[in-house]
């Protein structure tokens, strides 16, 4: 029988972790990958769910009636980020802000006739001057937004 010596047994020692090393980074660089785009689908998400919050505290006022008069809760930032919430031509606008880009998010409301204070039927509200709730009146349909 044939003695390994310790020269050659090293050399394959050596081999085989350079081999492990290897695949190792392949996997961890394919972990990464999939671990960035779970994120932005995440982020994205975030902005879907608050816009179809939005949404839904207007179809609950537009469905309570006249004379209803509600005080909802919102979020005061959409993934650690600060948001705009826009009401335009029947529809409920979000723009979460603070990443590489701009994540936008848009869902149709049952209604078109949603006004601010000032009867204005576009408008802007930022997620810092909600500060956490906006009221809802529904005045023989018109629905009224303050923040």
């Amino acid at each position: 029988m044939s003695r390994i010596n310790k020269g050659q047994a090293a050399v394959e020692f050596y081999t085989f972790l350079a081999m492990f090393m290897l695949v190792l980074a392949v996997v961890m660089t394919i972990f990464l990958s999939i671990a960035g785009n779970e994120s932005q689908r995440y982020d994205s998400y975030s902005v879907d769910e608050t816009a179809a919050r939005f949404a839904d505290i207007i179809h609950a006022s537009y469905v309570a009636g006249n004379g209803f008069n509600g005080t909802f809760d919102v979020p005061t930032d959409v993934a650690g980020a600060q948001y705009d919430v826009t009401f335009k031509n029947a529809h409920v606008i979000v723009v979460s802000h603070g990443y590489d880009r701009d994540l936008v998010s848009s869902m149709p409301l049952v209604t078109s006739d949603v006004k601010d204070d000032v009867g204005s039927d576009t408008f802007t509200y930022n997620s810092t001057t909600m500060g956490g709730d906006i009221q809802v009146i529904n005045i023989n349909g018109s629905i009224t937004v303050r923040p």
